[in-house]
């Protein structure tokens, strides 16, 4: 059976993997076996999680540098096929380099690239340091930072500034000075041999001595570099089977692409390079340099062909890794393509366009997608989610799409909608709620009346669909992981289970299932839970 496999041309080899897949409940890539965020039928699951919480079948071995505290950075998912578990980690590990002011601590002292409107600015100032603000126990601040970004923001300055104004919101009267926090951007990456050096540099800022103190301390015991690791885990027993290391790089919250399976290979870009390695021992197969940085979109591989968007769509020969085509009209380095075939071609979809697969011609390009989200392709329907809050659906064809619908304000960014048998589930931005749509017409069937379901300014997790049930997990202010499950029924809202499972889960990682088991990443381990019927 090994060299019929062999013998098969890539192509056909893709197809009876992703047959195979879908039969055994494998979860092999972002988004699942057809890139649609569901799987139909299979291993029948629970009905509601119980008071107690989840079955906890195995956690894995620690993930992060021994000693590290949140060492890893990026939120690539977890994935599953043949048994086993897949997790790529762009990892730090201790560095003795010289002092930095990496983007990373700006970040968390709260600088952020994008600044707000000045008008804007002035309203947040003034809220912060509000006596509505003050009088607020701790517990109560993230909803009502969360009202407060609602009641003043329009999407468009959510998606581009609501993280920034929802942590000085947060921080309250504690918040750096804005006119300290420009001072401390322009510290940047400038490299200090000697503490004294770092802590003038700070004091001259205008900064508190104890929060000189603080940086300092965090600087000498976390200097970090980057590593790029590939895990790979025993689905039922949580074991480690292989784990590569490769230099990796360093960045404000890493890179969180999450890999691919096709047949025997499994496809990783990483901080610095694209890796193909052979999924039963990780030997390496072939790496070639990523053609962008900080890249968190996840890789397709099919007909031979790899697809990534790094800065720009790019499309790489699966078997060497050689670059074969370019198409700079799609940018960003987020949202992650998809294939849609028709009339035994082969298509690469972006939000905005479409582009044979095989040479990399462009077959047209529209306006109106182009977001963080990532495109989504079933019966012929396109849904894109565009930066300014509206879904759109088009028609496919190959000469020109049709757009058949919007969705003004629907838009879940930056999370991916799910597609399955004709309606489109996701969840509103803001924490907004779920909804159902039509996915021939784009009319909206039901809304949960409950909001929470969707996403806050720091998170990007995107629902799934396993056994009729979506999936969706909330995140309380204490670290609290819930997961909900919501009927995938086009007829009405219906709620069938929700509960608390984990504390000190990692944000932004959308969890995975796979033969029953639902697979969490969490801060320091990888752990799987038993969503099993009984």
């Amino acid at each position: 059976m090994k060299n019929a496999y062999l013998m098969m041309p890539l192509g056909v080899l893709f197809c009876v993997v992703f047959i195979s897949a879908a039969m055994a409940q494998d979860w092999p890539q972002w988004r699942g076996p057809e890139r649609t965020g569901a799987i139909a039928g299979g291993v029948k699951l629970i009905e509601a999680v119980p008071d107690t919480g989840l079955t906890e079948l195995w956690k894995s071995e620690p993930i992060v540098d021994v000693g590290g505290q949140e060492s890893t950075v990026g939120f690539s998912s977890p994935i599953a096929a043949g048994g086993c578990v897949y997790l790529y980690l762009n990892q730090k590990v201790k560095d003795e380099s010289p002092f930095r002011l990496t983007w990373g601590l700006l970040n968390r002292l709260g600088c952020f690239d994008i600044l707000p409107p000045e008008e804007l600015t002035a309203k947040m100032e003034a809220a912060r340091t509000s006596r509505e603000r003050m009088v607020l126990k701790s517990d109560a601040i993230p909803a009502w930072a969360n009202d407060w970004i609602v009641r003043n923001l329009t999407h468009a300055q959510y998606v581009t500034v609501g993280a920034r104004i929802e942590d000085r919101l947060i921080r309250g009267a504690e918040a750096i000075s804005l006119t300290t926090l420009n001072q401390l951007e322009a510290l940047k990456d400038k490299p200090y041999t000697q503490r004294e050096e770092l802590e003038k540099a700070l004091a001259d800022t205008g900064l508190e001595q104890e929060r000189i103190t603080g940086i300092i301390t965090e600087l000498t015991a976390n200097r970090k570099r980057a590593l790029d690791v590939i895990f790979c885990f025993n689905a039922e027993t949580g074991k480690t089977i292989w784990k590569k290391e490769y230099p990796g790089a360093l960045f404000e919250y890493g890179t969180s692409s999450t890999p691919a399976i096709v047949g025997d290979h499994i496809y990783v870009s990483g901080g610095k390079m694209i890796y193909c390695l052979n999924i039963k021992d990780g030997s390496e197969i072939w790496q070639v340099p990523c053609p962008a940085k900080e890249v968190s979109s996840s890789p397709i591989v099919a007909d031979g062909m790899l697809l990534i968007q790094a800065g720009a769509l790019c499309g790489l020969d699966a078997s060497t890794g050689k670059l074969r085509w370019t198409r700079p009209e799609f940018k960003g380095i987020h949202a992650s393509p998809t294939i849609w075939r028709k009339d035994g071609r082969a298509y690469a979809v972006q939000n905005i366009g479409l582009v044979d697969l095989q040479t990399g011609n462009l077959m047209w390009c529209v306006g109106g997608g182009g977001g963080d989200a990532s495109p989504v392709v079933a019966d012929d329907v396109l849904v894109s989610c565009s930066p300014i809050g509206i879904i759109h659906g088009y028609r496919l064809a190959a000469d020109k799409p049709q757009e058949i619908w919007q969705l003004p304000g629907y838009s879940p960014l930056p999370s991916t909608p799910i597609l399955f048998q004709g309606h489109l589930y996701a969840t509103k931005a803001q924490g907004g709620p779920l909804f159902c749509a039509d996915l021939a017409t784009g009319k909206i069937v039901w809304t949960s009346p409950d909001k929470g379901f969707g996403t806050s300014a720091f998170n990007t997790e995107s629902c799934i669909l396993v056994d009729g049930k979506v999936f969706i997990d909330n995140h309380g202010a204490k670290g609290e992981y819930y997961l909900t499950m919501v009927r995938a029924n086009p007829d009405k809202f219906e709620l069938v289970g929700k509960g608390k499972i984990v504390t000190g889960n990692l944000r932004s990682s959308t969890p995975t299932i796979a033969d029953g088991r639902l697979f969490i990443r969490g801060k320091d381990a990888l752990t799987c839970y038993d969503l099993r019927a009984k």
